[in-house]
């Protein structure tokens, strides 16, 4: 997954990454169901007096499998995130109302400067525009 600062390519992969987050999902549920849960007990106290020792019964998934495909969509939920705040960020409203059109919602260029209320050069101009200065000031 790309770090740094956002570029275009970011928010291009935004669409798939909320796909894939879905389908790992799918994956730890049946991962989950299938190799179920494991459960287990430890003895412990409260923190203040009276300390009353007490079982405490834990459960956790026995598959490291679970636990990559969570990872993973860990990833992925944060990395969406960073490109919806960033696009939230954004001061012109007519570029965020683009931004999110375009890469946030997925419509294509057509649908989104049907959206906008602008040409579909206009649209592709002012991305253009954004782009250019976004590799040239990387921060917002």
């Amino acid at each position: 997954m790309e770090k740094g600062p956002m570029s275009k390519r970011r928010l291009e992969q935004y669409k798939s990454l909320q796909s894939e987050i879905a389908m790992l999902g799918e994956q730890i549920l049946s991962a989950t169901a299938s190799d179920g849960v494991v459960t287990d007990m430890v003895r412990g106290s409260a923190a203040e007096h009276p300390y009353t020792s007490q079982n405490i019964v834990i459960q956790g998934h026995g598959s490291p499998r679970v636990s990559r495909l969570a990872a993973r969509r860990r990833e992925h939920e944060a990395e969406c995130a960073a490109v919806e705040e960033y696009v939230e960020a954004v001061e012109d409203s007519v570029i965020r109302q683009i931004l999110t059109w375009r890469y946030l919602l997925g419509e294509s260029v057509e649908e989104t400067s049907r959206m906008v209320g602008y040409s579909k050069s206009q649209v592709d101009r002012k991305l253009k525009n954004f782009f250019e200065k976004m590799r040239h000031y990387a921060p917002l």
